[in-house]
């Protein structure tokens, strides 16, 4: 079992933050480890487990289950794609930010910060317009591709190359435009950008309940490398949260 604490976490949420990775810790274990957490004032714990928890040893540690976390892989002689891509053109400063950042939160409807409702829905906003920003300004991306409908962005995706390999962010496709092929032509041009940088491997993480984003990475070649179990444990309730539904 491995525990760290989160310094940008901690600092984004006003509290500290730590993770839990399971690996083959027993419940009596993780209890110990939640235990001294607690007594050093931690607020959320991020638990990581390669399975699911039993039911017994998730009530008793309250871990409440927030993701199925897919990471989807494939290889560099399978990127290369002559998909046409008619809508589909790099981000340029004077596209409307607005309808961007609106996107990127509308793509964060599964993550695990909107799914559990005792993280407050400012922040789980906040973190999604940050990602979008710091995308944007090339602090956490190196491109972001936009999809227009009528000059109007509809659709996104920002890539970066992490050594050798390539790594898709954000993906998004307004409600209103899907079933237009518009997420395909993105993942595809996100491909066609790794291809051009020679990396080893591509990589997109989604989660397993978003069925709709599945399929697309599935339909465009990407294959499934790993599945992980998120918990969150509220060692503190936190004010602003949201009701439970």
């Amino acid at each position: 079992m491995k525990v760290e604490s989160l310094e940008w976490d901690s600092q984004f949420l006003g509290a500290p933050v730590s993770r839990i990775v399971a690996e083959d810790a027993s419940q009596r274990e993780l209890a110990e480890a939640m235990a001294r957490l607690r007594a050093t004032g931690v607020r959320l714990a991020y638990l990581f487990a390669d399975g699911p928890l039993a039911p017994a040893d998730a009530g008793a540690l309250q871990a409440r289950l927030v993701d199925r976390k897919v990471t989807y892989r494939m290889e560099a002689e399978d990127l290369p794609s002559t998909h046409p891509l008619p809508a589909v053109t790099p981000y340029v400063p004077a596209m409307p930010q607005a309808e961007l950042e609106r996107l990127a939160i509308e793509s964060g409807k599964y993550s695990r910060f909107h799914v559990d409702p005792r993280f407050p829905e400012d922040k789980f906003i906040a973190l999604y317009v940050q990602w979008l920003r710091k995308s944007l300004t090339g602090e956490i991306a190196d491109a972001v591709l936009v999809a227009t409908d009528a000059g109007r962005p509809v659709g996104l995706v920002t890539m970066a190359q992490s050594g050798p390999a390539g790594k898709i962010g954000l993906v998004a496709v307004d409600e209103a435009c899907r079933g237009r092929g518009l997420g395909r032509q993105l993942v595809e041009a996100a491909k066609q950008w790794f291809a051009s940088r020679q990396v080893s491997h591509a990589e997109v993480v989604t989660q397993q309940d978003n069925v709709a984003a599945c399929r697309l990475y599935e339909t465009c070649g990407f294959r499934v490398h790993a599945v992980q179990y998120v918990y969150h444990l509220w060692l503190a309730t936190p004010p602003t949260s949201r009701p439970e539904a």
